[in-house]
């Protein structure tokens, strides 16, 4: 029985499962750990009873076997010395009899022992073979049985495992986790962190050999993640191993077949078949991967198989160094298999590998459109870059991919060369697709830039109609028709899924999402911006630039549901999204919600000069009204409560010069008027407006006006009246779950709410969702909003001292008393020492 190495890494887990049934087979390549296991195992509880056999080529005679497994047992401490499994096998004998001795033999021992047949791929000849069948057949109950090898024997093992009477544990089982290869490393004094051991892992395919060998090499590394990188195709250690104990026992044909199938990293029986030019691949595959183990099955429904990643890795850097002439003919066949069997992402994948220009160029004008909506930009740029600047810049159509590939990577720029490339190129008679094309590169290129798209010309590809669709859909957003551009984004988002294309299903969210937000559904809004944002994070899209209008509006989202960080964390995202894109709308709104957000969390001063900048950027760019209006709101109020009575009529100019509808003119009308002591008329102005058309911005402007009328109602004494427009203004507020007009209603009406929950009928769940969202806002705003020496001076607010005493009181100069009084008021949003103190007391500040 073997020794266990200093070192060696015990598996419990896999011990567990050893020697359960009458029979158990340990079948995987050589370095798998397969003796050191089952050594292991016996010396953990069954030495004794266990006899060991390492076989050999000469065991292929009856008589060797035999003797040798003889003598293995009659070491065996359970094996009485009186036993007939003691004698000699008699030479030349009949063997049959032979094996039926030993069988009875076996059958009179008092205790059961496991016989270990190691290195059973050694075990070729047929007599030999037959006999330890018929061991198997007739296998008494104190025999359990352990075969240890790199190919399956061929014996009636299917019947076993039917039975329940067999234990398997194959390579797929016998490879080590990160966990364990941490330890073996760690026991030959190599560290790796987190990132390196997985790619190690994944690179050895948890092959212990493979981990051992890296263990050995990686010391005398100057460069470690150039070694983890190379180590399988390059490390001289792994090619001696893998050549002389994997390859070596192999005939040449089967080398051979391996080798030609390495260049795809799973193969059918059909693309075997085409790589190695064998129309007995697939029941090569299936033996490589049943009795030899050197293969697994990748995709069980479509019979897809895979070579071990080492072995795989060591093939594959035989064939650049000794063959690169057949290592590009195996990748251009694959390439064309690929094309024909609907996979465009593997095809061009592999025509980049053979770095033969023509045959890249040529599946890049059928494959890459294709490619680009479905979110492949990676595989495309790469086989742009083997196709050559040259050869792109020559050929319109192959222009007009790079185009496209710029727009999805957000290089407007890079974009409009490319588009100046194909029509220097263009040919005299395009054709209807290329023309087709050429209209939906600009169209979204267009989109880009953040115009409106021109008219788009559908082509006869299938993932030109959906393409189309959507363009057209986005045309009908930026002219204003709503209705006819949900229908017609719509019907390209179910063309989208339907062809799995999800770059551009992930547009077809954003642009429904903008559809909504225009039309005040915020949360069908934030609904589709949500999907967009998944189905990018899905195909590895989510730092696109075009996903920027997504993350901006679940900012306003967040916004309205007053969660001003979260606002402020997709207000980030959007930006870092939108890169240097030419588009001073997305800018604009961009900087809107971060001053709005910014303002919310309650520093007002510093919210309102960002939403004033933003509009002084914006200049004279139109806006929809929509968005002017939202932002001129927020700029209006927080003016308001600063006191900053020239910068409120300023924004509310502006938004006037840029909204026709009446009703968030008469909201602001209504805010100035109960800011200026008018109460009556600004309650009849407040009246009108909830009682009116929806407006520009849908039920918010309305849920604004009653929160207003609630305001008035209370400081009239009418507190029915109050509850009644705080009822309304709540049940127009859930559907979009309209948190922040509540949270920035007055002190009364927000008490008000808490007074009155559960007695707002069915808008009483979401009376409490806002109360519980409102108390974790005012702790959250609490928290850390002063400084020490503001707190100080904020104490003494509440009393009758003049600013002059409190500055004596504190031994500095009034000026700093002033100074700290002016910080104060504009982190709490108000504009005098009672609204200051009222503020302070509600934020649990005094």
């Amino acid at each position: 029985m073997p020794q266990l190495p200093a070192g060696f890494v015990a598996r419990p887990a896999l011990r567990e499962l050893l020697g359960r049934a009458a029979v158990t087979s340990v079948c995987a390549p050589a370095g798998y750990g397969k003796t050191l296991l089952l050594a292991d195992w016996a010396r953990a509880g069954n030495e004794r009873r266990t006899a060991w056999v390492r076989l050999d080529s000469d065991d292929n005679d009856p008589d060797r076997f035999w003797s040798s497994v003889l003598t293995a047992l009659a070491r065996c401490a359970a094996v009485p010395s009186d036993s007939a499994l003691c004698g000699p096998v008699p030479p030349g004998g009949d063997t049959a009899s032979s094996v039926a001795e030993v069988v009875n033999a076996l059958d009179e021992l008092a205790e059961p022992v496991w016989l270990v047949l190691d290195d059973v791929h050694e075990l070729t000849a047929v007599p030999t073979l037959h006999t330890l069948a018929t061991l198997v057949r007739h296998q008494p109950p104190t025999l359990n049985l352990v075969f240890a090898g790199r190919s399956e024997l061929p014996l009636p093992l299917p019947r076993l495992r039917v039975e329940g009477r067999l234990t398997d544990l194959t390579a797929a089982e016998l490879r080590f986790s990160a966990e364990e290869a941490d330890t073996l490393l760690r026991s030959a004094g190599v560290t790796l962190d987190a990132g390196e051991l997985a790619a190690l892992v994944e690179q050895t395919g948890g092959w212990v050999a493979g981990l051992r060998l890296a263990a050995r090499s990686l010391p005398a590394a100057p460069d470690r993640e150039a070694f983890l990188a190379g180590f399988a195709g390059e490390d001289t250690a792994v090619a001696d191993y893998l050549g002389d104990e994997v390859l070596g026992r192999l005939t040449d044909d089967v080398r051979e077949f391996l080798s030609a199938i390495s260049v795809c990293e799973t193969v059918t029986p059909p693309l075997a078949g085409v790589l190695s030019g064998r129309a007995d691949a697939g029941v090569l595959l299936d033996e490589l991967s049943g009795r030899r183990a050197l293969v697994t099955v990748a995709l069980a429904r479509q019979a897809g198989y895979r070579v071990h990643p080492m072995l795989r890795e060591h093939l594959r850097a035989g064939l650049r160094r000794q063959r690169p002439q057949q290592a590009a003919a195996l990748h251009t066949a694959a390439a064309h298999w690929f094309a024909s069997h609907a996979r465009p992402h593997e095809a061009i994948d592999h025509a980049g590998r053979t770095e033969d220009a023509a045959v890249v160029a040529d599946l890049l004008r059928g494959e890459a459109v294709g490619l680009l909506l479905r979110g492949d930009l990676r595989a495309v740029r790469d086989g742009l870059a083997v196709a050559g600047a040259q050869r792109v810049r020559a050929d319109a159509s192959l222009s007009l991919v790079a185009a496209l590939a710029d727009v999805e990577a957000g290089e407007p720029a890079s974009a409009e060369s490319a588009l100046a490339d194909s029509e220097a190129a263009w040919p005299e008679h395009p054709g209807a697709e290329l023309e087709s094309l050429r209209s939906l590169v600009l169209a979204t290129y267009a989109l880009l830039c953040g115009r409106a798209p021109g008219e788009v010309k559908p082509g006869g590809a299938p993932a030109t109609r959906p393409w189309a669709a959507l363009l057209s859909g986005c045309g009908l957003l930026h002219a204003g028709d709503l209705a006819g551009a949900r229908r017609g984004l719509a019907e390209a988002l179910r063309s989208a899924r339907e062809r799995d294309l999800g770059y551009l299903a992930m547009h077809c969210h954003t642009a429904l999402g903008a559809v909504s937000a225009l039309e005040g559904d915020y949360a069908e809004m934030a609904g589709s911006c949500t999907a967009a944002v998944a189905i990018a994070a899905e195909h590895g899209l989510g730092g696109s630039p075009l996903l920027a209008p997504a993350r901006l509006m679940l900012g306003f989202a967040a916004l309205l549901r007053a969660d001003a960080r979260a606002a402020l964390r997709h207000a980030a995202e959007a930006a870092g999204a939108a890169g240097e894109l030419p588009q001073a709308r997305l800018r604009f709104l961009i900087d809107a919600l971060t001053g709005a957000a910014v303002a919310d969390r309650g520093r007002h001063a510093d919210g309102l000069r960002r939403l004033h900048d933003a509009r002084t950027e914006l200049g004279a760019v139109t806006l929809l009204p929509q968005p002017a209006a939202l932002a001129a709101l927020v700029e209006y109020r927080t003016a308001l409560r600063l006191g900053r009575q020239a910068h409120a009529r300023d924004a509310r100019t502006w938004l006037l010069a840029r909204i026709s509808g009446p009703t968030e003119r008469a909201l602001l009308t209504a805010w100035w008027q109960a800011a200026h002591g008018e109460f009556a008329v600004a309650r009849r102005t407040a009246e009108a407006v909830a009682e009116g058309d929806r407006g520009v911005l849908g039920d918010l402007t309305r849920v604004e006006a009653r929160l207003l009328e609630t305001a008035l109602a209370l400081g009239t004494g009418e507190r029915t009246r109050a509850r009644r427009c705080l009822a309304s203004a709540l049940t127009l507020a859930e559907p979009a779950g309209l948190i922040l007009p509540f949270a920035q209603a007055e002190p009364t009406v927000r008490q008000l709410l808490a007074d009155q929950l559960g007695g707002f009928g069915t808008a009483g769940p979401f009376a409490e969702r806002v109360h519980r969202a409102l108390a974790e806002r005012e702790g959250a705003h609490a928290e850390g909003l002063l400084t020490g020496r503001e707190h100080v001076v904020l104490a003494r607010l509440g009393t009758h001292q003049s600013l002059s005493e409190v500055a004596s009181a504190l031994s500095v100069s009034v000026n700093t008393v002033k100074t700290h009084v002016r910080a104060i008021y504009g982190k709490l949003g108000v504009n005098n020492r009672r609204a200051a103190v009222v503020a302070a007391r509600e934020l649990g500040l005094t």
